[in-house]
């Protein structure tokens, strides 16, 4: 397999035996990605459209979603679920891109901007928010609130044994 490297001028591809990358793509300024089940990748360029690359043709094409959002993030969990950060929380949407569940903010979630998604072994879903932690359980979420101005920023990462959360 090849090894995709997202920097300020694009996305980049190592070569089979990865050693070199060589640029695919520097016009979509590609900001994220995730990989999906079939190989291909799901990006969100820096102005805010979704994009999925297929590495076999070298190929872009754009996604359009419902309603016309703007994806800030994307993240694809461990049963083919989109989660797509948005401006007002994040949204689950189905392999066929509709909106399967929406949890935003101040609603459901405890901050408005998303800085990461993560999915754990036991299939729950972490965000990070400027506001504290939210972990999404067969679609009920718990909110673990945090003191104000206690960070600039969160991080959460799973290991084998467990989740961890660090602020900085």
């Amino acid at each position: 397999g090849s090894i995709l490297a997202y920097h300020a001028q694009g996305l980049y591809r190592s070569s089979v035996n990865g050693h070199q990358f060589h640029l695919v793509s520097n016009d979509k300024q590609i900001e994220i990605g995730h990989l999906l089940p079939d190989g291909d990748v799901l990006t969100v360029s820096v102005d805010h459209r979704l994009y999925r690359y297929t590495p076999r043709d070298d190929k872009f094409q754009p996604v359009t979603l419902p309603d016309g959002e703007q994806p800030f993030g994307v993240f694809v969990d461990q049963r083919g679920g989109i989660w797509i950060n948005t401006d007002d929380g994040v949204k689950l949407l189905g392999r066929d891109l509709r909106v399967q569940r929406s949890f935003l903010a101040p609603q459901n979630l405890s901050g408005k901007l998303i800085y990461n998604l993560l999915e754990d072994r036991e299939g729950n879903v972490w965000l990070t928010t400027e506001n504290g932690v939210d972990r999404i359980r067969e679609s009920r979420l718990t909110a673990i609130a945090l003191p104000p101005r206690m960070f600039s920023g969160l991080s959460v990462r799973a290991d084998g044994n467990g989740t961890g959360v660090s602020a900085y």
